[in-house]
């Protein structure tokens, strides 16, 4: 019997390909076999194309200038963010960890400040801690050497808990510096709270 199932099988599916081959034959439509004999008997033909030698390529223009300060209001909004989020318990990673984006001078105040700080941050064993959001980046001025933004941003700022966060709005002033042609950090510093 497991034969005789085989055999009815193959039958089948031959009767089905047969069947699928006279659909196929009698309605396709004619216009399209002809097309494709055409194609067939023009691929083989190699008949020359007329190519235009001045094609005029649009591309878009982006000033090296624009680049640059988009660029650099990438990083002063990031900057902002991370220098401006706090924690005692961090040891001062919100600063350390931006030096790679500061000029020298920025990294030395920098050292300075961490080193002068943290004594008064291990003395507290009570929680204390800012969380930084930049709103918006405004750029104030831009040469070929100096970049000056002002960040807008919201600060929690919480202590012993985050449940009991105070919010407030607070710009910060970033001056960009070119050193040895990469921009840094220069200064940032932060503005008056808004009330």
């Amino acid at each position: 019997m497991n034969r005789k199932t085989l055999i009815i099988a193959t039958v089948v599916a031959a009767l089905v390909l047969v069947a699928l081959a006279i659909v196929l034959m009698f309605f396709l439509p004619k216009k399209q076999a002809a097309n494709l004999n055409e194609n067939v008997s023009n691929a083989k033909v190699n008949k020359p194309v007329n190519v235009p030698l001045n094609v005029n390529v649009i591309k878009p223009q982006v000033k090296q200038e624009d680049q640059a300060q988009s660029e650099l209001s990438r990083i002063a909004t990031s900057f902002a963010e991370r220098y401006g989020s706090y924690s005692n318990q961090s040891n001062f990673e919100n600063v350390t960890s931006l030096q790679v984006y500061m000029t020298d001078s920025m990294k030395k105040w920098s050292n300075q400040f961490v080193k002068s700080n943290q004594q008064n941050a291990l003395a507290s064993a009570i929680y204390y801690g800012i969380t930084t959001k930049a709103i918006s980046t405004k750029l104030d001025s831009f040469t070929d050497q100096e970049a000056d933004f002002t960040i807008t941003t919201q600060r929690k700022e919480a202590t012993g808990t985050t449940d009991n966060a105070k919010i407030y709005y607070q710009d910060i002033s970033i001056k960009f510096a070119k050193e040895q042609n990469l921009w840094k950090v220069e200064e940032a510093k932060w503005l008056e709270v808004k009330s």
